[in-house]
């Protein structure tokens, strides 16, 4: 147990664990590729290339996909975007995990040595 005035920083260094917005952003991809891998006969797939298309139509709109494709470029991974899938889903997400938590730790890194 800890005091509630310790940083979290200090809590995530000592423990080696990430906060929840880096977790959220590895299940929000995943539930991407499951959208973008279904039929598109699905209602969930036709709302999402509505919202694609709305997007297309207006880069200053603002929604759910608008999001996935501001975290897939922030990870460097842009060309999931610009596909709408990828090959193995399984060694892409560990790959955004990866790279999710070595942004975390270099944010991480930064804010300690200030």
């Amino acid at each position: 147990m800890v005091r509630a005035q310790t940083q979290n920083n200090f809590i995530y260094g000592e423990l080696g664990r990430t906060s929840l917005k880096s977790r959220r952003v590895v299940n929000v991809i995943r539930y991407w590729l499951k959208i973008v891998q279904l039929d598109n006969t699905k209602f969930v797939n036709k709302t999402y290339s509505l919202i694609n298309r709305n997007y297309d139509n207006n880069p200053t709109y603002m929604s759910w996909a608008s999001n996935v494709k501001t975290r897939l470029q922030s990870i460097s991974l842009y060309e999931a975007w610009v596909n709408q899938g990828v090959g193995n889903v399984n060694v892409f997400i560990s790959l955004v995990k990866q790279r999710v938590f070595d942004m975390f730790v270099q944010n991480w890194n930064t804010v300690i040595n200030d």
